[in-house]
C-alpha cells in the first residue's frame, strides 16, 4: 500500500491561484458577452424601423391661401369739387361811345357789326359769370358805360355798369349757355362819355 504523500502549502498556493485566475476569467467572459448581447437587444427593441422622408417644397414656395374674407363695408362719399373754370380775359381797343360790340376775349377794336367780333361757345354748357370791366378813361358827369355778356345776339343778366367818377363795376350774375352759341360782350352808353381802352375778364366753368 502506498503513502499518501501531503502536497506542500506552497503547491497549494499555486494551484488555487491558478484556478482562480481561470474560473474569474470565464464567469468575466460569460458576462461580459451577456450584457453586450442584453444591450443591443434592448436597442434593437426601442428603434422602430426608419420611414421614408416626405418631398421637399420648392425655395420660396408658400402654403395654400386661406378663405377669403367677407368684404368690409363701403366708405362714405367724399366732398364734391368745384367745377373746372378758367377766367376769360379781352380788351377792347379806343371804344366810343354809343352801341358797340367787343369779342368775347382777345384784344381787337370794337365793331358796330357784332358777327364780326362774336365766337361761339365749346360743344359742351358753359356757365358764364363773374363779369369784371376796367376803363382807361373814367364816364364824365351824367354819363356811364354798360357791359353785357351777349349769347345768341340777345342780353344776357350778365352785365354791370360805371357810373361817372368812377372805372370799375362787376357783377356776380351768371347764365348757363347751350353749346355753339353766338357769344360776345356789348358795350352801350349813356350821354357823350370818351373814348377809351376797356380791360375785361370774366368766368367760364362747366354748366
Amino acid at each position: 500500500m502506498s503513502k499518501f504523500v501531503r502536497p506542500s502549502p506552497a503547491l497549494l498556493i499555486a494551484m488555487l491561484a491558478l484556478f482562480v485566475a481561470i474560473g474569474g476569467s470565464g464567469f468575466a467572459a460569460g458576462h461580459t458577452g451577456g450584457r453586450s448581447k442584453l444591450t443591443a437587444a434592448k436597442a434593437k427593441a426601442k428603434r422602430g424601423p426608419r420611414g421614408h422622408r416626405g418631398p421637399r417644397g420648392f425655395p420660396g414656395s408658400r402654403g395654400l391661401a386661406g378663405p377669403q374674407g367677407q368684404q368690409g363695408p363701403a366708405g362714405t362719399n367724399g366732398a364734391n369739387g368745384s367745377p373746372a373754370s378758367s377766367a376769360v380775359l379781352g380788351r377792347g381797343v379806343d371804344v366810343p361811345m354809343g352801341i358797340w360790340f367787343l369779342a368775347p376775349s382777345g384784344q381787337l377794336k370794337p365793331s358796330s357789326n357784332e358777327n364780326d367780333v362774336s365766337s361761339f361757345t365749346p360743344d359742351a354748357p358753359v356757365k358764364v359769370s363773374d363779369l369784371a370791366v376796367s376803363l382807361a378813361v373814367a364816364p364824365g358827369p351824367g354819363q356811364s358805360r354798360t357791359f353785357t355778356i351777349r349769347a345768341g345776339n340777345q342780353d344776357t343778366p350778365v352785365s354791370c355798369t360805371v357810373p361817372e367818377g368812377n372805372s370799375v363795376c362787376t357783377t356776380r350774375k351768371s347764365i348757363t349757355l347751350a353749346p355753339f352759341v353766338l357769344i360776345s360782350l356789348g358795350s352801350t352808353t349813356t350821354g357823350a362819355p370818351s373814348n377809351t381802352d376797356v380791360r375785361f375778364g370774366w368766368r367760364a366753368s362747366a354748366g
